[in-house]
């Protein structure tokens, strides 16, 4: 049996699909630029059909591994329990991994499969099926758990003995990094440093950031100086989207099928409604004109 007959059976997709899809990649993948506010641009890739199938597979099978309490952008866990850990705490270090997925190569994932217990062979076809010019991208449905693995297979160990060891707690939310306690933290930012670029990981230095308790504390957008609220930045970004959906419509604004982004919007706006209800309200008034026009 060769390696695609093998892949055919673990992922129930036909084997000339497979071989099919993987000749031809890259005419089953699109590129999307987004423009920020400053001007500047960034790169994303959907897979369609039928690419977009086989990762949903590869995707299935990743989501069965168990990742420990401190990874919050998993099933039943979320951005708010993420925040959760950090609340009123005196001090908070914040640190966000530069070019997080395109960093890790093709042989990191292929590496990522074998641990899983995949041959070489297999481990070799699923890095393919999930990477695009040898490296992982943003907008495959497969990067956040493989680079999730990677973290937990490479980075995790060390950092969770180095924060047993100091009383620290922290957590992960895809490639931001948050650590916390009662102390001061700025003797920790050196080894925490040493650690990722021994790994062959690189700090985004702008958004390494210690807050204190008396500055403002926000984490993956909720401020959480004494209790748990929406921040003011992440509302407004809500705000400006639900006006560009009334504007643009909500398949142009969000560049989902109607279904995927009403359901996007919905999980927006339940975040303010968990925290703030008054707020979380006038938005879900606002919501419901949309999806019901």
């Amino acid at each position: 049996m060769d390696k695609f007959d093998t892949l055919s059976k673990i992922l129930s997709i036909p084997k000339n699909e497979l071989e099919d899809t993987l000749l031809h990649q890259k005419k089953y993948v699109k590129k999307v630029i987004i423009k920020r506010k400053d001007g500047s641009s960034r790169k994303t890739y959907k897979a369609i059909e039928p690419l977009k199938k086989i990762q949903d597979q590869i995707k299935f099978l990743l989501q069965e591994i168990y990742l420990p309490s401190e990874f919050h952008n998993v099933k039943r866990r979320s951005s708010k329990t993420n925040a959760e850990i950090h609340l009123a705490k005196k001090y908070i270090l914040k640190i966000d991994i530069k070019h997080y997925y395109p960093s890790i190569n093709q042989e990191r994932i292929h590496w990522l499969f074998t641990e899983l217990g995949y041959s070489n062979q297999i481990a070799d076809l699923l890095a393919q099926f999930t990477s695009i010019d040898r490296k992982l991208v943003t907008g495959f449905s497969t990067s956040p758990l493989i680079a999730n693995f990677l973290f937990y297979k490479t980075l995790y160990p060390r950092i969770k003995g180095l924060c047993e060891q100091q009383n620290i707690e922290f957590s992960i939310f895809a490639d931001d990094i948050t650590f916390s306690r009662g102390r001061d933290l700025s003797s920790f930012k050196k080894l925490i440093r040493k650690i990722f670029n021994s790994e062959g990981f690189e700090i985004n230095e702008k958004k390494f950031l210690l807050q204190k308790r008396n500055e403002h504390q926000e984490i993956t957008g909720y401020v959480v100086n004494k209790k748990l609220n929406i921040s003011k930045k992440e509302y407004k970004k809500i705000r400006t989207l639900l006006y560009k959906c009334k504007r643009d419509g909500i398949e142009n604004a969000t560049g989902l099928d109607r279904e995927k982004a009403n359901s996007h919007l919905m999980g927006k706006v339940q975040r303010v409604c968990e925290v703030n209800p008054l707020k979380g309200e006038k938005l879900k008034a606002q919501l419901n004109l949309l999806i019901n026009s």
